[in-house]
């Protein structure tokens, strides 16, 4: 029974591996099914199937070794798919502590670089074209991975070097992000709600995981988690509008563009209220960056 649930996720894995490796663009619907596999048939649980032979075993090792390291060649692509960072970030979550502990290094610089390229198109004057939806999707996608990573290796904090490294590459993400965000609240910043929210949703996971990795980017995050909160709500009279901070205006216009109707909305991926909600969570979250007992009070005083 063990022999033949490897060799079955082995030849599920090469399926589904052969479908990566095609010239042909990678499709959503093959990529859904890939994460159904990998999530609800445990594609990737090697560590479950010990007492298979080792032939077996061996045949589903190297389907996991060949499936993850496909993965982070097509992530390194000059224009990789967003599908391709879904389907590692589903790969983190189920994958064994092992093959995480191996890989989570180059996983997070990849993505990370991934990350950097996007944020050349948040540039602090606002000069580049609009983004297309395939940008958008692809830094969500980005996010998301690396906020899986970030979640798993909080477990294992613990384990010589893991913490070291971690820590560097959330520094690296925190700074990429805190970037990001200042520069969606530049005027006429092509700015995406959807990426807003994924990146303050990454910057909330850091703040919980690594708090103390993020102290030398805390005052930029402030500065630019403070607009987004304090940006004007629909309705607001121009006297109250022109008495706000700059960033805060450029904000509400910012949020006003990205949620498509306006900021009358009130819910959805990417509106006014969860932007704030977003916000407002890693402003609570923020002193922790600090490490001490005065900042709480600091912050909200």
């Amino acid at each position: 029974m063990a022999d033949e649930s490897a060799i079955k996720r082995a030849a599920l894995l090469r399926h589904f591996l052969g479908l990566l490796n095609k010239d042909a663009a990678l499709e959503a619907g093959a990529c859904r099914e890939a994460c159904h596999a990998l999530t609800a048939q445990q594609l990737l649980k090697e560590t479950q199937l010990m007492h298979a032979s080792s032939h077996a075993r061996g045949q589903l090792a190297q389907s996991v070794e060949a499936w993850c390291s496909s993965l982070g060649k097509l992530l390194q692509k000059a224009h990789p798919s967003p599908l391709v960072p879904m389907l590692l970030g589903t790969t983190i979550q189920t994958c064994d502590a092992d093959r995480l502990l191996q890989l989570h290094g180059a996983w997070g610089t990849a993505l990370a670089d991934v990350l950097k390229k996007c944020s050349t198109s948040f540039t602090s004057q606002g000069a580049v074209a609009p983004q297309s939806s395939g940008a958008t999707a692809l830094v969500v996608a980005v996010a998301g991975a690396l906020r899986h990573l970030f979640t798993r290796l909080h477990d294992f904090l613990d384990v010589g070097g893991i913490r070291r490294d971690a820590s560097a590459l959330a520094s690296r993400t925190a700074g990429i992000a805190t970037s990001m965000l200042a520069a969606a609240l530049q005027p006429h910043a092509p700015t995406s709600g959807h990426v807003c929210v994924s990146l303050l949703r990454l910057v909330t996971t850091l703040l919980r995981a690594l708090p103390t990795a993020l102290r030398h980017h805390a005052p930029g995050l402030e500065q630019a988690l403070a607009a987004i909160v304090a940006a004007p709500t629909h309705g607001s009279s121009s006297s109250s509008s022109s008495s706000s901070s700059s960033s805060s205006s450029v904000a509400h216009s910012t949020w006003s563009r990205s949620s498509g109707s306006g900021v009358k909305r009130i819910g959805g991926k990417g509106s006014v209220a969860e932007l704030r909600e977003r916000a407002v969570r890693c402003l609570c979250l923020l002193p922790r960056a600090q490490g001490d007992a005065h900042s709480h009070s600091n912050a909200f005083r």
